[in-house]
């Protein structure tokens, strides 16, 4: 692993640390969305406090973080090392960066839609199951926690079920581990029944 290789992870990390949800909240609505609802910078948090289109946009930005560096990694680096190795290692960077950002003291939101961002540029195909599986749950429980903890725990079958090397499969295993830890908070609610459904997100 060389020194340019290293700056690129690094670059990756910084990418995926960049705060969109509070960025897009404070700018197009004044909105501190860290003090608000369930505090987390992510897409859910944002459309519940400050309003759907303002949710999408922070998916779309977050999605882009970790579709981004994965997609360089596979261009630059095809030459120089295995690509769905260079790919799993970048998309992990990415999610670490949201997850544990720079900006935010290391604190930062759950990854799935930086998640999202990474499954797609790794396999395009894989989104559409993680997706209906992410639709159902919702459609059944009404919780996004668990729809998204589901949806990110079956995209290392999907991946294995495409095709996808080994260290992909990997990844997006440790993926799912992180995004279902950083959902900790949201498991304790739903043994509480304390957790907040979709459809009363305007509800406190």
């Amino acid at each position: 692993m060389d020194c340019a290789f290293i700056l690129f992870l690094s670059l990756a990390y910084l990418t995926g640390s960049i705060p969109c949800g509070a960025i897009i909240s404070r700018i197009a609505c004044g909105v501190d969305i860290t003090t608000r609802g369930s505090r987390n910078i992510g897409a859910t948090n944002v459309a519940r406090e400050v309003g759907i289109k303002m949710g999408i946009l922070t998916l779309a930005a977050d999605s882009l973080k970790g579709y981004l560096p994965v997609a360089a990694a596979g261009v630059l680096y095809s030459g120089s090392f295995h690509p769905a190795t260079v790919t799993a290692v970048a998309g992990l960077a990415a999610l670490t960066g949201h997850q544990f950002s720079i900006f935010l003291r290391f604190r930062g939101g759950k990854g799935v839609s930086t998640a999202l961002g990474v499954f797609l540029a790794i396999c395009p195909l894989c989104i559409l199951p993680g997706a209906a599986v992410f639709v159902c749950i919702v459609y059944l429980v009404d919780y996004v926690s668990v729809a998204s903890m589901s949806a990110a725990a079956c995209m290392p079958l999907f991946l294995a079920l495409s095709g996808r090397p080994p260290i992909q499969w990997f990844s997006g295993l440790l993926m799912a581990l992180l995004i279902i830890a950083a959902h900790r908070g949201n498991i304790a609610r739903l043994m509480d029944r304390r957790e907040r459904k979709w459809r009363n997100r305007h509800t406190n």
